[in-house]
């Protein structure tokens, strides 16, 4: 925590100092203004960078509990392994949930750098949203989903190569004005070597994807 509190001061500071000296360039405001918000982001993305570099140099983390926990504080539900890096699954909420992601460097975990993930493909249907992301410099690819099914019934999620998914529960259990009851799922797996025809087998129904 102590680092990020760093990071944030450095970024302010270097964000202050490129502003007042640009300012002094620049008379029209219009200017300045757009001059700010560019130098804004370049500070942040410069100190991210240099932070993040420092953090991989000086800590050897050997499990993903251990590395996330050093950036949240939220609960862990489920961590999934790919070759050169792992995606944590964690807590937002009572009714959400967020993925965080992190490279393997022999036996340690290390943070990725900005913009650690790039969407490859999407797909929204009858189950709901389910995107497929790759970790930037890895040929691992996560699948996450949601889908609504009625309460009782079970959820059977299947991708190419036989692909093994896992499988949490979203907040409690919704019960619609004609008595029935419906319950959210959250499900995720990892592969690699994402083609065209990547597609998932959702109870039954084929899935196909939308490249990004």
């Amino acid at each position: 925590m102590f680092v990020k509190f760093m990071c944030t001061i450095i970024t302010i500071l270097l964000f202050s100092v490129s502003t007042f000296y640009a300012n002094k360039k620049i008379r029209k405001k219009g200017i300045r203004f757009v001059v700010s918000v560019m130098l804004f982001f370049i500070s942040a993305m410069v100190v991210s960078y240099g932070c993040t570099v420092f953090i991989n140099l000086i800590t050897d983390f050997k499990t993903p509990q251990s590395i996330f926990k050093f950036n949240h504080t939220e609960e862990i539900v489920d961590v999934v392994e790919g070759d050169e890096s792992c995606m944590v699954v964690f807590r937002k909420d009572k009714n959400s949930y967020g993925q965080d992601y992190y490279l393997k460097s022999g036996d340690e975990y290390k943070s990725p750098y900005i913009f650690p993930t790039k969407k490859v493909a999407s797909s929204v249907g009858k189950y709901g949203i389910c995107s497929i992301d790759n970790v930037r410099r890895t040929n691992d690819y996560y699948v996450v989903g949601g889908a609504t099914i009625e309460d009782g019934k079970n959820l059977t999620v299947t991708g190419n190569d036989n692909q093994v998914f896992q499988y949490t529960a979203i907040g409690d259990t919704l019960v619609l004005p004609n008595g029935k009851k419906q319950k959210d799922i959250l499900f995720y797996s990892t592969f690699n070597d994402f083609s065209d025809d990547y597609c998932l087998i959702i109870n039954g129904e084929k899935i196909s994807f939308n490249k990004s």
